[in-house]
């Protein structure tokens, strides 16, 4: 997720999503009315538009029939840009300090 370039309420749809599936063990959301995203802060004029590009972009599968919203978890899919501060090298560090501080604990 840090990795990509996401916009404010991609994340905050992304995130809507992943606590109404993955929370509860499922490997999916379904969210009846688009208007019910508006309880994460996105407002109905907007969350159309935002679900139609995530999607375009691979990020989340969304069976429109049924208002079933899944996390596309091959992440090499995504067509988003890369963050362009992530460095991955860093990241791998910033890994095995963790790792290691949480051995000492």
């Amino acid at each position: 997720m840090f990795r990509r370039d996401f916009t404010k309420r991609q994340r905050t749809i992304i995130h809507f999503i992943s606590l109404l599936s993955f929370e509860l063990d499922k490997s999916s959301a379904i969210i009846p009315k688009l208007q019910d995203f508006e309880l994460c802060g996105i407002s109905s004029t907007k969350i159309k538009a935002e679900l139609v590009e995530l999607a375009e972009a691979q990020v989340i599968i969304w069976d429109k029939d049924i208002h079933e919203f899944k996390m596309n978890l091959n992440f090499e899919e995504w067509r988003v840009a890369v963050n362009s501060k992530w460095m991955e090298s860093r990241f791998q560090d910033l890994l095995l300090i963790n790792k290691r501080h949480s051995e000492w604990q």
